[in-house]
């Protein structure tokens, strides 16, 4: 079995583990991206990544703007509202 199927398969088998791997690989550019802009210094690979995991888990966690926008169209704000006789 190649490894493309392997992965496939455990995608299939595990998908918080294929969400897993996402996760990491942002994480890695991320704290990739803040070494570059930060001079690439040795020694700052520690400090590069914590900040790029609360970076992510930071867009996780806020919803997006169509979600905000899903979200406010719900309120009713603005809506008519068949009145009952």
């Amino acid at each position: 079995m190649t490894t493309n199927a392997v992965k496939h398969v455990n995608s299939i088998t595990n998908p918080s583990e294929d969400a897993q791997l996402r996760l990491k690989k942002r994480i890695e550019e991320r704290a990739h991206e803040l070494w570059v802009m930060g001079g690439c210094t040795d020694g700052s690979a520690l400090s590069d990544w914590l900040q790029a995991e609360r970076e992510v888990a930071g867009q996780q966690s806020q919803p997006t703007a169509q979600e905000n926008s899903l979200t406010s169209d719900r309120s009713g704000v603005g809506t008519k509202r068949k009145s009952r006789s």
